[in-house]
């Protein structure tokens, strides 16, 4: 990835995966720069070298890094559809609106697609076609308070289950008494059939955008080897 800031010279970054997740960053000259985990980032070389750890919201957006001393170093705030502000702080996070990687204009990047909170919408059409929808470009429905797209694929509510149990535990005293349910059974059966209606459409949909990024990464591939070696 090459990347510039503001009038800046323009800067080289490689990055090591670990299958779908970003493990480790390079510089231009392969020297290592930082190791990324699931709880925060560790920055190998510079004046902010350390280890940093991440506060999440109930979407997994990057609220605060704070160091190994528990001081906050970075603290963020988000708009409805994801727009980033940065509150206080003296570094950045790569990572941002429900874990998407962040780039200096805005866009979040995905495995599969690009989304502009400018526009709350997706940027690229989705690879699995009408299987994820009739508006190819829509984001999680429109209802980016509660549902969350990790892989720019497939919407799922981050908090559906506990929500449908919330509302059936609410609703379970007469509707749990006419089939004889209770409150705690209506909620189970809730969580269970979103459960399982997820599952279903990710295993009718993944095969199909798996086999479109693998059409992706073989043109990829054969401009790779029309390249001249450095």
């Amino acid at each position: 990835m090459i990347t510039r800031k503001g009038a800046g010279a323009a800067e080289t970054r490689r990055f090591v995966w670990a299958g779908s997740r970003i493990a480790e960053e390079k510089d231009g000259q392969n020297n290592l720069v930082k190791r990324y985990f699931r709880q925060g980032v560790q920055v190998v070389s510079g004046d902010k070298a350390g280890l940093y750890y991440y506060t999440r919201d109930h979407l997994g957006s990057i609220r605060e890094l704070t160091d190994s001393t528990g001081a906050v170093r970075a603290r963020y705030g988000y708009d409805l559809w994801g727009k980033r502000t940065k509150i206080s702080g003296d570094i950045d996070a790569d990572f941002g609106f429900t874990g998407y990687w962040e780039l200096e204009n805005g866009l979040k990047l995905t495995w599969y697609r690009t989304y502009s909170p400018g526009l709350g919408k997706w940027l690229s059409r989705d690879p699995i076609e009408e299987k994820g929808g009739l508006n190819l470009y829509a984001y999680v429905m429109n209802n980016s308070i509660i549902n969350i797209d990790k892989d720019g694929l497939i919407n799922a509510s981050e908090y559906g289950a506990g929500l449908a149990g919330v509302l059936s535990y609410c609703a379970g005293g007469s509707a749990g008494a006419i089939l004889g349910l209770g409150p705690v059974g209506w909620g189970i059966v809730a969580a269970a059939l979103l459960i399982n209606g997820i599952y279903q459409d990710y295993s009718e949909v993944a095969p199909s955008a798996n086999n479109a990024v693998q059409q992706q990464n073989s043109q990829y591939n054969q401009e790779q080897k029309q390249m001249p070696n450095d």
